[in-house]
């Protein structure tokens, strides 16, 4: 057996059947589902001969495991979330006011992953942009593909003064519902589990507090 394995590749020895060769004829995407036994799908299908919800080409043919910078890019941005990302004031401004008709754009335009200007100017920290969108009653509860809403992007990189400049904001739109810390307004956590942040913290706390009391008890 030794000399079996010897005489294999690596791939060979460790996935013997994942990469059958196809014989001829035969259409590389249509998978069973089998992982043991389906051929390898072509380039932008997944093991089922689905093509993925996210393809690894992003706009322009960019690949992005391996091309830099645009590696991580999954949407062509518009230039109002460019704009509200990068902090041009000037630029949202236009964009929202003094545009020609054809690019005037609105508070709360959405991109092809459903978020809005402030999702990008809170995640990335511009107070001047998260203001002036308050300021024009964007809304603050409008969530993203991933279920995230500008607070959770400005939760995740920090930016406590904008968490809590939204949140003076929901008081005075009379946005209820959030028990957490930033309440009134709702974390990705809580409107996905019913659960806020702090009590799944200390849910799994307790959690490992009893699963480590357990295996002290089993092997003292």
């Amino acid at each position: 057996m030794d000399g079996d394995v010897k005489d294999m590749t690596f791939s060979d020895a460790m996935f013997p059947q994942i990469v059958t060769p196809t014989e001829e004829g035969e259409d590389p995407t249509v998978m069973t589902g089998d992982f043991a036994t389906d051929t390898q799908p072509r380039p932008g299908r997944n093991a089922f001969g689905e093509k993925p919800r996210w393809s690894r080409e992003a706009p322009g043919g960019i690949d992005r495991a391996i091309d830099s910078p645009a590696a991580h890019v999954l949407f062509e941005p518009s230039r109002l979330h460019e704009a509200a990302c990068k902090g041009f004031i000037e630029e949202v401004t236009w964009l929202l006011d003094s545009a020609p008709a054809d690019q005037r754009c609105t508070v709360d335009d959405l991109d092809p992953g459903g978020r809005t200007p402030l999702h990008f100017a809170a995640g990335f920290g511009h107070v001047d942009i998260v203001k002036l969108l308050l300021d024009r009653k964007c809304k603050l509860v409008i969530r993203d593909m991933w279920m995230k809403a500008p607070v959770d992007w400005a939760i995740q990189t920090q930016q406590h003064e904008i968490v809590e400049m939204m949140r003076i904001e929901a008081v005075k739109q009379k946005i209820s519902g959030g028990k957490g810390e930033i309440a009134p307004l709702m974390t990705k956590c809580e409107a996905t589990t019913g659960k806020t942040l702090e009590e799944v913290d200390a849910y799994m706390t307790n959690w490992e507090t009893e699963v480590y009391d357990k295996l002290d008890k089993q092997y003292r």
